[in-house]
């Protein structure tokens, strides 16, 4: 029974509850997703321009793509949605393979079905968005993959290297109708492995899966509301979703707007976050980006630029108090967000800070625990805590994280405790001066607690 196959796969998920309910909707009859391959090279902050598209249907009966293709094949969507707030790269209104415009997932995936309600389209029961490291993961299981439009195989090492020259520079000449053909015939022969997985592939193919969708490689939106709450609850969902009592958000979105189209090849990103806890329960924060771009060029005049488009979502109540801001705006997400167009050239570091305040930092009571991981131990004398949600952007390279909270003078630290959020994992923090550090890749979403007692 494929169920009990699976069953190997819930130790990798912190929460294994939700994988038994997504089970069971799969099971309950055959569903058909609309299948995005999104190109991480021309970052979005779903994590990329979905060029190519197909339609699959799981189930029962198994697994089966039934259409892959060009996005730009689709015909014209009807709505005429307005440009959403902020810098996108069409001037005229919002297309089906620009929506990924929010970084909570499954914001971008309510618009996405609407356009693809409007285009007289097969009825879908949702969106899987798998990008260009998922794919990589999986030639790690698979070996070598040959496709006819390039005359060297993709392997695990070369694959978003190889497959961004094949179609921005030797199929280039092509037009839109034949530069995208390798991505389609590699997204068949793919398929046509997982069709095919033998029993030592099966279990390895399915970890490497999973792994994909806690780092949000693969993020999932369906139209069934009890199977979207497991989705949220597992956290494949790609949503912002803070738990309970969290009394402090942090979610970066970077984006590509402006040729060259792959300018995030080769880019190195990290996130410096100070957070200054003060004795009214506010807090005082410095967030500096850092962006660093390779002076190596592989792509030509396809890479010479990150031209980047960031924004920072923060928790509801926070306002700026300085640093280098272009837009102050409450988007799509509901939350105060601050943006900043900057551009990072061949072998250049640019940085960029943002300081703001947060009113409600700091809470009375222990944070309550979160589904499938273990907080900081309670303590009767314990009565306030910070609670900090990191979310992570799918990406090429995970970003580097390091966070700082200095605690007011006087109170003390009783327990701090981080983790990964999909998978449990537990990162080490350090206490000293009465300060709680952490430095670790945001490989996830980042969930770091201080439990605190105030003189």
């Amino acid at each position: 029974d494929a169920r009990d196959r699976l069953a190997p796969l819930r130790p990798l998920l912190a929460r294994s509850d939700a994988l038994l309910g997504l089970e069971r909707y799969l099971y309950s009859g055959q569903h058909r997703f609309i299948l995005l391959a999104q190109n991480n090279a021309q970052l979005r902050p779903t994590g990329g321009l979905p060029g190519t598209y197909g339609l699959v249907e799981i189930g029962p009966d198994g697994l089966r793509l039934d259409t892959f293709a060009d996005i730009y094949t689709l015909p014209n969507d009807t709505l005429n949605l307005p440009i959403p707030d902020g810098r996108q790269v069409n001037s005229r209104h919002l297309f089906f393979r620009a929506a990924g415009w929010w970084m909570d997932f499954p914001t971008s995936a309510e618009v996405m079905l609407r356009l693809w309600g409007s285009m007289d389209q097969p009825q879908v029961d949702g969106i899987i968005a798998i990008d260009l490291p998922t794919i990589r993961d999986l030639l790690k299981v698979f070996g070598p993959i040959r496709v006819p439009e390039s005359d060297t195989a993709f392997t695990a090492e070369n694959l978003i290297e190889r497959l961004n020259y094949v179609v921005q520079v030797e199929l280039s000449g092509q037009g839109l109708d034949g530069k995208k053909t390798a991505v389609v015939s590699l997204a068949r022969t793919v398929m046509e492995r997982l069709l095919r997985l033998g029993d030592d592939e099966f279990l390895p193919t399915m970890e490497s899966l999973a792994s994909s969708a806690n780092d949000k490689h693969i993020q999932l939106y369906v139209t069934d509301p009890d199977a979207q709450a497991d989705l949220v609850a597992a956290g494949w969902s790609g949503a912002l979703n803070p738990p309970a009592d969290t009394t402090d958000l942090l979610a970066v979105s970077n984006a590509v707007i402006a040729p060259p189209a792959k300018g995030n090849l080769d880019v190195a990103k990290a996130l410096d976050y100070a957070v200054t806890l003060n004795d009214d329960g506010s807090a005082d924060t410095r967030l500096t980006l850092d962006y660093r771009k390779s002076a190596r060029n592989v792509l030509g005049r396809f890479n010479t630029q990150f031209s980047n488009y960031v924004r920072v979502h923060r928790a509801a109540g926070t306002t700026r108090t300085g640093g280098a801001v272009d837009e102050s705006l409450t988007d799509a997400t509901g939350l105060p967000t601050f943006a900043r167009s900057l551009d990072v050239g061949l072998g250049e570091h640019v940085t960029t800070d943002l300081r703001t305040h947060v009113p409600d930092a700091v809470r009375a009571g222990a944070a309550a625990p979160v589904p499938g991981l273990s907080g900081p131990v309670p303590d009767a004398t314990a009565a306030w805590h910070y609670r900090l949600v990191v979310a992570r952007q799918a990406d090429l390279v995970d970003t580097g994280l390091s966070v700082s909270v200095q605690v007011p003078k006087g109170w003390t630290v009783v327990a701090s405790t981080a983790w990964l959020r999909n998978s449990g994992e537990v990162l080490p923090t350090t206490v000293a001066d009465d300060r709680v550090t952490l430095a670790t890749p945001l490989s996830q979403d980042v969930l770091l607690d201080v439990t605190l007692r105030r003189p």
